[in-house]
This record gives C-alpha cells, sequence and structure tokens, in this order.
C-alpha cells in the first residue's frame, strides 16, 4: 500500500504545481507545497498529507491562520463551528498546541487517485486564499476592540457563501 502512496505523490509532483516529499514514515507523511499570490505577492503554502493505514485514510492539513487568545476566543470557536455549518468539505479547527486555526479532511485512501489528490490540493489552496484574509481582518479587530455578534454573524455569513463557491471547484 505505501507503494501506492509512493506512486500518488509521484504523479501529483509531475502533474501539478505542487511539490511532495516525504518528511515521515511511520506514519507516512508527505508535504505539498506551492507558492500562491495573495495581498499582491508571491507567498509559499505548505499541506500535510498523513496516509493512516489502519483507517485506510489520507488526512490533508494546513495551518491557516495564528493561534488566539483572551477574551474574544471564544467568538472565534463559534465562528468556526458556525463556518463548518456551512460546508461539506473539510472542516476548520482549533490546533490544540498553539490555537492556530487550521482546515483539515480526511479522504479514504481507496477513493485516491492522482486527479482527485491534486484536485484536493488545489482546493485548499483556494480555501486558503479566500479565507486567511478576512479571518486576518477579523483577528486584527480583536486588537483594536470587543468584537460583537453581529461582527460575528456578518463574517460567518460572508465566509460561507465564499466556501460554498470555492468548493464548486471539487472534481468529484
Amino acid at each position: 500500500m505505501t507503494r501506492k502512496i509512493e506512486e500518488l505523490f509521484k504523479c501529483v509532483n509531475e502533474r501539478s504545481t505542487f511539490q511532495c516529499q516525504r518528511v515521515q514514515d511511520n506514519p507516512v507523511a508527505y508535504l505539498a507545497e506551492t507558492t500562491i499570490q495573495l495581498f499582491g505577492m508571491v507567498q509559499p503554502i505548505s499541506i500535510s498529507i498523513t496516509y493512516y493505514p489502519t483507517q485506510n485514510s489520507l488526512v490533508l492539513l494546513m495551518f491557516i491562520s495564528e493561534g488566539y487568545s483572551g477574551k474574544n476566543s471564544v467568538l472565534v470557536d463559534q465562528l468556526l463551528l458556525r463556518l463548518n455549518s456551512f460546508i461539506y468539505s473539510g472542516g476548520f479547527a482549533i490546533w490544540p498546541e498553539n490555537g492556530d486555526i487550521i482546515f483539515k479532511q480526511s479522504v479514504p485512501e481507496h477513493d485516491m487517485s492522482c486527479r482527485k489528490l491534486i484536485s484536493l490540493l488545489e482546493y485548499f489552496t483556494k480555501v486558503y486564499i479566500t479565507v486567511k484574509p478576512q479571518l486576518d481582518v477579523f483577528a486584527s479587530n480583536f486588537q483594536l476592540k470587543q468584537v460583537s455578534e453581529e461582527e460575528v454573524l456578518e463574517i460567518t455569513k460572508r465566509l460561507s457563501i465564499d466556501m460554498r463557491n470555492v468548493e464548486k471547484s471539487l472534481v468529484e
């Protein structure tokens, strides 16, 4: 099965802008990297893909935004919970070690092909480009003032619409 995974990542390297390299053996983990345009600048983006043979699944994980803490952190939790209720592919979460916002998705290994993995990596990239700027603006408001419930609802609404549009880009 590991050989099939290796072939999969070799194919991604050959057919996409992503460069995947094996970074761990137990469990098998790869790091897919590419560059994107964000805020008028070229920025690197990294997506971790881990193969769990006992569950026969691949887990894709991407850090989106730095951790949040303090009096407004409960509002970030509410924002992510509401946003997750609107999306079908993947989900946002808080990384337990430092409070960073991540986006992750688990995919059955038997369902994976080169084309589908490239599509998922492109989807993750679009999620990052769509969500990162809005979360950064939202987070900057944390430093300035108490964020209201209405502001949380407004950003949730904007992000849910944006995420639905991004999800349409997924290849079945």
